[in-house]
C-alpha cells in the first residue's frame, strides 16, 4: 500500500494488513502488527558497510507521527553523512562513559600486551605493578569516578591527559586536534593511548 499524500491519523487508523512507506521521510514505514497495532520501522542502506539498518522507532499513537518522523530525519542525516547510526551511538555512548578509572584500565590492558608505545614494547611485571600503584594511591580515590571530559581546556581542540608527574595530572590540548579521548598515566611523555574510537587502534 503506498500513499502519496503522506500519513494522517485516520489512514494509519485504517491500516490493518501490510505496511505505508512515508512519501515525506526517507525509510519510514507504518507496519500493521497483530492486535491493531501499529509499529514505525526504519531502513536504509549503508553502502559502507554493504547492509541495510533497520529499527523499530516505536508504536503509534504513543509515538506520534511528528515525532517518528524527527527519530527518522535524524537517522537519515547520520546515514547520508556515510555513517552507521549503530557506530555514531557506540562512540557516544564510550564518550559519555569515559571516567578516568575506564581510561585508566584501557591503558593498563594496552601495557600489559605493549602497545602503550608507538614501538611495540613489554613491560617487567614490577613497573605494571607500581603504575597500578601510583594511580591506585594517589589518583583513584580522587577523580576515578570524574569525567574525562570535565577538564576545563583551552578551545584549541580536544583534551589529552598527560602522564602522572608528581603524583598530579596536567591537561593539554594536543598539538594536532585530529583524534579525540586519549589517556596515558605514569609513563613516558608522548606515549598515549587512545580510549574514545576504534578499540583496535594503536597507540601513538
Amino acid at each position: 500500500m503506498k500513499n502519496r499524500n503522506g500519513f494522517s491519523p485516520s489512514i494509519l487508523d485504517a491500516l490493518t494488513v501490510g505496511s505505508l512507506n512515508d512519501p515525506l521521510t526517507l525509510g519510514l514505514t507504518a507496519t500493521a502488527l497483530k492486535g491493531k497495532k501499529i509499529a514505525w520501522k526504519f531502513m536504509r542502506w549503508i553502502p559502507s558497510k554493504r547492509r541495510f539498518f533497520r529499527r523499530t522507532l516505536g508504536h503509534y499513537p504513543s509515538v506520534t507521527i511528528a515525532n517518528a518522523r524527527q527519530m527518522a530525519a535524524s537517522l537519515n542525516q547520520i546515514v547520508e553523512a556515510g555513517a552507521d547510526p549503530r557506530d555514531v551511538e557506540r562512540d557516544k555512548k564510550a564518550h559519555d562513559e569515559m571516567t578516568v578509572d575506564r581510561a585508566h584500565h584501557l591503558y593498563m590492558a594496552a601495557v600489559r600486551e605493549g602497545r602503550h608505545r608507538k614501538r611495540p614494547l613489554r613491560l617487567r611485571p614490577i613497573t605494571i605493578k607500581q603504575k597500578e600503584w601510583l594511580y591506585n594511591k594517589f589518583l583513584k580515590g580522587k577523580i576515578g569516578g570524574k569525567f574525562i571530559y570535565e577538564w576545563d581546556l583551552p578551545p584549541a581542540g580536544p583534551a589529552v591527559i598527560t602522564r602522572v608527574h608528581r603524583f598530579d595530572i596536567r591537561a593539554v590540548p594536543p598539538a594536532q586536534a585530529r583524534r579525540v579521548g586519549r589517556f596515558h598515566f605514569a609513563g613516558t611523555p608522548g606515549a598515549l593511548v587512545p580510549v574514545f574510537g576504534s578499540p583496535g587502534m594503536r597507540a601513538v
